[in-house]
């Protein structure tokens, strides 16, 4: 996580792309190594929340540092715009492959001969009443993921019949069936969390991800799309919402509220350029702007030549500066 704070800001650092990559190549599995011995818990149901509550504490800190979001934005929806399952799902997931690949391999199975001839040998006499044993963590893991593959196979055959399936058709491997049920899962999450909500990010389709909306975004550019899609942005409405004291809801144009639809859409202070961002995004409905690539590059694009907030000055004077005084030059050295 240190490593990741020296190298990703709000305004400044490596791209969302190559940030989600440092996350998902490097930090993620360092801290969950080994997650496929240790994650299935007792019973094979997975381990609870308050166990991987440090996982889960960490995870969300690197999710804000990847998308510039506030502390306040969702979780569900930065897991969503990251492609970075939550924890619970990711490590019940790596469980089930490593407990369904070890079944298959011919050292397990030598393993799991050897321990029933010892066992064998080592049984009781028939006097004493044999007791029936429980099964390991290891077994009952196996247990739940063979059910929960055969449930899945039993969907999957349901949808080919209706003619509903993508894709091959048979019996999918290991990681297929995996992919598709740890999703399932991580959808029903995703939807409930936005159930009544209306902003931005809620209204986006499940299969469109962050890295197709945020390809070509500039760091600060990411981290305005973040903000407005969330609508966790530091402007009046919300800190008012959120308690900020001596904040009024009014937008500095006198309407009732200064939300993000109203400076993007219709707030007369910030019209400059607005004609030329509506042309460059092919719409002006406010929800299509910041759902689709297009909208989004156009609207983060002029959202940063605005005098908005005082977060992105900085990166606004640096976008605004002519391209040759942004190169490169080279040091003038020391007289001697």
């Amino acid at each position: 996580m240190e490593a990741l704070s020296r190298l990703v800001g709000s305004t400044w650092g490596l791209t969302f792309a190559r940030a989600r990559t440092l996350y998902t190549a490097v930090i993620r599995p360092t801290i969950t190594h080994a997650c496929g011995i240790w994650a299935g818990g007792k019973k094979g149901e997975g381990l609870q929340e308050r166990t991987l509550r440090p996982l889960i504490t960490l995870q969300n800190k690197c999710l804000r540092r990847i998308t510039g979001a506030y502390k306040r934005t969702p979780v569900a929806a930065l897991e969503k715009d990251t492609n970075i399952p939550p924890i619970q799902l990711y490590t019940r997931a790596q469980a089930y492959k490593y407990t369904l690949n070890s079944d298959q391999s011919t050292a397990e199975a030598a393993i799991r001969q050897l321990c029933e001839q010892i066992g064998h040998q080592n049984r009781p006499s028939r006097r004493r009443r044999q007791q029936r044993a429980r099964p390991t963590p290891q077994e009952a893991l196996a247990a739940q993921a063979g059910k929960a593959r055969a449930k899945e196979d039993r969907e999957e055959n349901q949808r080919q019949a209706a003619g509903r399936s993508e894709g091959r058709t048979g019996r999918r491997g290991t990681n297929d069936w995996l992919e598709s049920w740890h999703r399932k899962l991580w959808r029903e999450r995703w939807e409930k969390a936005g159930r009544g909500k209306t902003e931005p990010t809620w209204c986006t389709l499940w299969e469109t991800w962050g890295k197709q909306l945020f390809d070509g975004l500039t760091r600060p550019e990411c981290t305005i799309a973040t903000l407005l899609r969330t609508e966790v942005i530091g402007l009046n409405a919300f800190l008012v919402r959120v308690g900020v004291p001596n904040v009024q809801p009014a937008c500095p144009c006198r309407a009732a509220r200064q939300t993000p639809k109203r400076v993007v859409v219709s707030c007369p202070n910030h019209s400059q350029g607005r004609p030329e961002r509506q042309l460059e995004a092919g719409t002006t409905d406010y929800v299509e702007l910041l759902t689709t690539q297009q909208g989004l590059k156009a609207v983060t694009k002029w959202f940063l030549r605005q005098d908005i907030l005082q977060q992105f000055k900085w990166a606004r004077e640096t976008a605004l500066r002519p391209a040759h005084a942004r190169t490169w030059r080279e040091l003038t050295p020391l007289p001697k």
